[in-house]
C-alpha cells in the first residue's frame, strides 16, 4: 500500500516523523509481485510531477522527475532512487536534484530485517541567502515541495527491525543511526550530524482491516555551524496510526491514517527556510482504491495542521513568535494497467488553507512589571495544485 498522506516539509521528515506526501495516493503503489512468480523481481518507476503553489502574493512552481529502481531476490531487496528538479518563484530559479539514495534490506529472520542506506548530497549541496529566502517564502509544512530537501549533505546509516507475533497481534521494534559528515565552509545547509532513532509498532486485525499503531523517537547531535545550519536541532517524538482493509461488496480498498509529530528540545526553531518556526505537526487522511473494470480510481482527502511558538531576546526585550497553519488537500488518480508488466497512473491534486504568524513584544519596566503587546501579524491564504504521471514497469 502506498501510504496516505499529508504533506510535510523536509524539516519534519528529517526529524524522523516522515508523514507522507499528499502527492502520494493512499491506495498504494502497484504490487510488483503480480508481474512474476519468479524469485527475482524488478520494478522501475518514473514519476514526473508539476506543482504550483501560492502563499498570499507569492507563487512558486516546481517540476520534478523521480526515478526509482527496486530489485528483490530471496532475502535481499535493493532500491536506488533519484530526483532532478527545478524550483522557481518567477524571479529566482534553482535547478538541481534531491539526494540520490541507495537502500539495501536484508531479511535475517522470518520477520527481522537489517537496512543499510547511503545518500549523496543534494545539488546544490548548500544554499545562498537568496535561495534560502525563496524556499522560505512558501516554507510551511502544509505544502509538499521536494525542493525543501536542497542543501542537505551526504549521509550513511543502518537500521535493525524485529517483529514477533504475540497472540493475535504482531509487535515490532526498530532502532538505527545515521551519520552526516560535517559540511565545510560555505553557504546554508540542513545538517543533522549524527541521528539516533528508535521506535515500535503494534499490528492487529479487526474484521477486514489491518490496523497498525507506531511510535518513533529521534535525537540528533549537531551544532549551528556558526549560524549556517537550517536544522533546528534537538529531536522528535511521533505517533502514527493506519488502518487498511476492504469495504463494501465490490472489493474497494480503503486506507485511513493519522499522525502527530512533536519536536523536542529545539535549539533554533526559527529558520530562514520556514515561514513559521518548527513546531507540532498533525494530520489525518483517507483514501480509496475503487475497481472500475480493469482500471482503478484513487480518490483521497487529507487535513493537516501545524502550530509553533518560539522566543528570542533582543535588546533586553523578549520577542515571542507564534505560528499556525491549516490546509485541506485532495487528489484523484486513475491506475491504468497495460498488460501484466506496465501501468500508468495519472493524478491531480489541490491544496487550500492558511498560514499565520503573530509576533509579541514583552517589555519589563523599572518596577519589574512586564507588559506584552502585539508587534506584528500576518495571515496569508495558501492554495495550489499539482499534476503527476506515474509509469511503473515490472520484470
Amino acid at each position: 500500500m502506498r501510504q496516505p498522506g499529508a504533506a510535510a516539509t523536509f524539516v519534519v521528515a528529517a526529524l524522523f516523523c516522515a508523514p507522507c506526501s499528499a502527492q502520494q495516493s493512499p491506495a498504494g503503489p502497484k504490487d510488483s509481485s503480480r508481474s512474476t512468480g519468479s524469485a527475482l523481481k524488478e520494478v522501475l518507476t518514473l514519476r514526473p510531477v508539476f506543482r504550483r503553489y501560492s502563499v498570499d502574493t507569492t507563487t512558486v512552481t516546481e517540476q520534478t522527475g523521480s526515478v526509482e529502481y527496486a530489485l528483490s531476490a530471496g532475502r535481499v531487496r535493493v532500491r536506488v532512487s533519484g530526483e532532478p528538479l527545478r524550483f522557481s518563484d518567477g524571479v529566482t530559479a534553482i535547478s538541481g536534484a534531491t539526494p540520490a539514495q541507495l537502500t539495501l534490506d536484508f531479511r535475517v529472520g522470518r520477520m527481522d530485517t537489517v537496512r543499510i542506506s547511503a545518500r549523496t548530497p543534494s545539488a546544490p549541496s548548500s544554499l545562498t541567502a537568496t535561495q534560502t529566502a525563496v524556499l522560505g517564502s512558501v516554507g510551511t509544512g502544509t505544502l509538499d515541495l521536494e525542493s525543501i530537501a536542497l542543501g542537505t549533505p551526504a549521509a550513511g546509516g543502518a537500521q535493525v527491525a524485529f517483529a514477533r507475533a504475540v497472540g493475535t497481534v504482531v509487535l515490532g521494534l526498530r532502532g538505527g543511526v545515521e551519520v552526516e559528515p560535517r559540511p565545510g565552509v560555505g553557504n546554508s545547509v540542513y545538517w543533522r550530524g549524527t541521528t539516533v532513532r528508535a521506535g515500535g509498532s503494534v499490528t492487529g486485525f479487526a474484521g477486514e482491516f489491518r490496523i497498525t499503531g507506531g511510535l518513533d523517537v529521534a535525537k540528533s547531535f549537531s551544532d549551528s555551524l556558526g549560524g549556517r545550519n537550517l536544522f533546528p536541532g534537538g529531536g522528535s517524538f511521533a505517533l502514527r496510526a493506519d488502518a487498511t482493509g476492504l469495504v463494501g461488496t465490490n472489493a474497494t480498498l480503503a486506507n485511513i491514517s493519522a499522525f502527530y509529530f512533536r519536536p523536542l528540545a529545539l535549539n533554533r526553531p526559527i529558520q530562514a527556510n520556514r515561514l513559521i518556526p518548527t513546531g507540532d505537526f498533525a494530520g489525518a487522511s483517507a483514501g480509496l482504491l475503487l475497481p472500475a473494470g480493469r482500471l482503478f480510481v484513487l480518490p483521497s482527502l487529507s487535513v493537516t495542521r501545524e502550530s509553533s511558538k518560539a522566543a528570542e531576546t533582543f535588546l533586553g526585550q523578549q520577542l515571542t513568535l507564534e505560528g499556525s497553519g491549516l490546509a485541506v488537500s485532495g487528489s484523484l488518480g486513475l491506475d491504468v494497467p497495460v498488460g501484466r508488466h506496465l501501468s500508468f497512473t495519472p493524478e491531480a491534486g489541490f491544496v487550500g488553507g492558511t498560514v499565520r504568524s503573530d509576533l509579541f513584544l514583552t517589555s519589563t519596566g523599572a518596577r519589574g512589571i512586564s507588559v506584552t503587546v502585539p508587534a506584528a501579524v500576518f495571515s496569508d491564504p495558501v492554495s495550489g495544485f499539482w499534476f503527476a504521471l506515474e509509469v511503473s514497469a515490472s520484470f
